[in-house]
């Protein structure tokens, strides 16, 4: 994903759902599949694995994840990285 970044809900969840289709890899769709519906029921409780999964996939190399962030610190982190104030308003 070259350094973007999703804010999981609906609508990135579906497009990344769509996306896979077009994947030839059967047993990464499957585990992506079962992750992001994971996350679209908003069940967040496998979440460092999941992304350090999707992270490895993609080529990471920096920022794997170590553990989850509170509520507070996903707030101030969207804040400092996307500017996304008015979102919290």
């Amino acid at each position: 994903m070259n350094g973007e970044h999703f804010e999981m809900h609906p609508k990135p969840i579906h497009w990344l759902l769509e996306g896979l289709k077009k994947q030839n890899m059967i047993l990464e769709r499957i585990k992506y599949r079962e992750v992001l519906g994971r996350w679209g029921n908003e069940d967040f409780s496998k979440i460092v694995d999941e992304r350090n999964f999707i992270w490895s996939k993609n080529e990471g190399t920096i920022g794997r994840a170590t553990d989850r962030l509170t509520k507070e610190q996903e707030r101030e982190y969207l804040v400092k990285e996307y500017d996304k104030q008015s979102y919290f308003q």
